[in-house]
């Protein structure tokens, strides 16, 4: 049984990746709402991942910045 377009989309699976496995003359066969469905939708997976790339960017940054800050021999306290 083949899914259509709209069952795709709405489990949640990366749209991109399927249409990377899907052979082009089925791509070329959807209809155009469902190719401006798919067009969407990948439009969003492009936002999202930007997103979460841009908060992993700032991460990064940031743990960088706090290891900076950090002395190289940070003064441990003994206690006797």
């Amino acid at each position: 049984m083949t899914m259509s377009v709209q069952e795709k989309i709405n489990l949640g699976d990366a749209v991109f990746k399927w249409v990377q496995h899907t052979p082009v003359g089925h791509l070329k066969d959807l209809s155009d709402a469902d190719l401006e469905m798919i067009r969407q939708q990948l439009i969003k997976e492009v936002r999202e991942v930007g997103r979460a790339l841009h908060w992993i960017d700032g991460i990064i940054k940031l743990k960088s910045i706090e290891s900076e800050q950090k002395p190289s021999n940070p003064i441990k306290e003994v206690r006797s």
